[in-house]
């Protein structure tokens, strides 16, 4: 089949273009404001969709308020073509808000209303758990409340659905969910904050590897930003280098590489393929503006490959 589910979180993303990112007090005068649709299950969503094959199906389990700004999120997922059966409208809820400052270096800085994120709970999860069932992979993140997370994979591993938890924004976790982990994908803070070792280099991050493969965690992937990402499991260890190119705008980079990491895996990659083709895709993400819409196609990925 090939499919993935995302369970997570949908925002809608307001973008302010500055110099710098403000420091605490400092009022700085901005060059563009921008409204896309955001949240991290909302942008890996997106990027799964556009990196899979018409034979792929991408579900998205998540929660919007009865809002304005939750019918154009339903309606712009249902357009990427995403599958939008498991998105549950809360009734006197708002939908989730980032407020973003992006700074003329890239880098960027984010402030997060959950809003109806908050509302995804086990019970919900449970109920659209043939969404589950029913795909290749689940993919997760950290913007809704934990327990749904857990309750999510552990419906995916009596499935058999293969799981990737991106631990972002990172939050302490039962340690039982580190068992029902395919692949564990932390950046480097994260990696520290779960292992206690900073992976500044490929030697520290098979050290932390180790650490979260002790866990029970099946496959390692600790992301390291313009360096490129190191993967292990208990047959193989690799570092895979980032592609140079000239970053304007790094919102969603993660997103998109761990979108179409899944996307790649569902269909039946290998680890190393599907690592290089997310790697491609997030330096293809740096060059654009925005989150969804910096997501590439799967024709553009492969071109590059």
């Amino acid at each position: 089949m090939g499919n993935v589910v995302i369970v997570g979180s949908s925002n809608t993303d307001m973008v302010l273009n500055v110099p710098d990112i403000p420091k605490p007090g400092q009022t700085l005068s901005g060059n563009c404001f921008t409204t896309t649709g955001g949240g991290k299950g909302a942008n890996q969503a997106v990027a799964v969709a556009k990196a899979s094959t018409d034979k792929q199906e991408t579900y998205f389990i998540a929660c919007i308020g009865d809002d304005s700004l939750g019918s154009i999120a339903l309606a712009s997922y249902k357009a990427e073509g995403i599958n939008t059966k498991y998105i549950c409208v809360e009734s006197g809820v708002s939908s989730g808000v980032a407020l973003i400052f992006v700074a003329d270096s890239g880098e960027n800085s984010i402030g997060i209303n959950p809003g109806a994120n908050a509302k995804l709970s086990p019970d919900y999860i449970e109920a659209a758990g043939e969404a589950i069932v029913n795909s290749d992979v689940l993919l997760t993140q950290l913007e809704t409340p934990i327990p749904a997370v857990l309750k999510a994979m552990q419906i995916a591993k009596s499935a058999g659905t293969k799981t990737i938890l991106n631990p972002a924004p990172a939050a302490e976790l039962p340690e039982e969910i580190f068992a029902l982990l395919d692949y564990f994908t932390p950046n480097q803070i994260e990696t520290e904050m779960y292992t206690g070792v900073f992976p500044e280099s490929e030697d520290s991050a098979r050290q932390a590897a180790e650490v979260l493969l002790a866990k029970g965690v099946k496959n390692v992937i600790i992301t390291m930003g313009s360096k490129g990402s190191f993967c292990m499991n208990s047959e193989q260890a690799e570092f895979v280098p980032a592609i140079k190119v000239k970053a304007i705008d790094t919102v969603a980079a993660g997103d998109t590489f761990n979108g179409v990491f899944a996307s790649a895996i569902a269909r039946g990659e290998t680890l190393i393929k599907s690592l290089k083709l997310a790697t491609i895709a997030g330096g293809i993400a740096v060059t654009r503006k925005g989150a969804q819409d910096s997501a590439p196609s799967l024709e553009e990925i492969l071109n590059n490959y």
